[in-house]
């Protein structure tokens, strides 16, 4: 009696268990224990492999088989090996694609938890009721109309930007203006002509604004301080006299050197 059926053999030819192009099983024995994970239904039942070993009714085929030369049975064996394998690559084309469709699934879900705990966005606030009029000009400036945001027109070169109030701000070019009011304080300094467009001052510069409050000298005058506030001119006089200081807070004076009065000593 033949032994029974074990269908966890492989056939001949013997295939390499690590494939040696890729380091990895070989694809025949990744597609044998497949097989038998789905022969064992996966995980979900308790069929065990002994459950597996016990194969259909045994049959005593002697007659048969003595009846079919060798050529025959090794044609058979061939066509039913090829049909085996290309199930098997089908079989194992459909585990890829499962597993590629439960992957994706998993990652759609596991994107869409991250989005469901993402934190709610910043609001912009009430600026986003507002609406842009028309489209914004190069060189225009943005402002408010109180319900929306609108731009002026492009200025012109050299031109300021002048406020409207509560209205449209618009582009004015400089003009001479008249000058209103106009003083130059205690410097002694006064306007010569016009008040509008250049003003030119005139007078003599006081001595409390840094000038010396003279507007002109003879040859040999000297300044000094006649006051506290004030510098005063003295005249050049006659050759041979001497400056003499006239004590403290007195002004000096030219004068003939005493030599009793002036000079002391041996």
């Amino acid at each position: 009696m033949p032994s029974p059926i074990n269908i966890t053999n492989i056939p001949a030819p013997r295939v390499e268990f690590i494939d040696p192009r890729t380091g990895l099983m070989s694809r025949e024995w990744y597609r044998f224990f497949f097989n038998l994970f789905n022969l064992t239904g996966g995980g979900a039942n308790d069929t065990s492999l002994s459950d597996l070993q016990i194969g259909p009714p045994v049959y005593d085929l002697t007659g048969q088989i003595a009846q079919i030369s060798d050529s025959a049975q090794l044609a058979a064996m061939s066509d039913q090996a090829e049909a085996v394998l290309g199930q098997l690559g089908i079989v194992y084309d459909q585990a890829q694609l499962a597993s590629m469709i439960a992957q994706y699934e998993q990652a759609t879900l596991n994107l869409q938890n991250q989005f469901d705990t993402l934190p709610s966005r910043p609001e912009l606030g009430t600026i986003a009721s507002y609406n842009l009029n028309g489209s914004p000009t190069a060189g225009g400036i943005g402002y408010g109309t109180g319900s929306a945001i609108a731009f002026t027109p492009a200025g012109t070169s050299g031109q300021f930007l002048t406020s409207a109030a509560a209205g449209t701000p618009t582009w004015t070019t400089p003009s001479s203006v008249a000058v209103t009011s106009f003083s130059a304080g205690t410097t002694g300094l006064t306007p010569a002509t016009a008040t509008t467009g250049a003003v030119t001052l005139a007078g003599t510069l006081a001595a409390t604004s840094g000038g010396t409050g003279q507007s002109s000298y003879a040859v040999g005058d000297l300044l000094y301080a006649s006051t506290t506030t004030a510098l005063s001119k003295l005249a050049d006089v006659a050759t041979g006299n001497a400056l003499i200081s006239g004590g403290v807070g007195v002004a000096p004076s030219y004068g003939k050197i005493g030599l009793t009065t002036h000079v002391s000593g041996t």
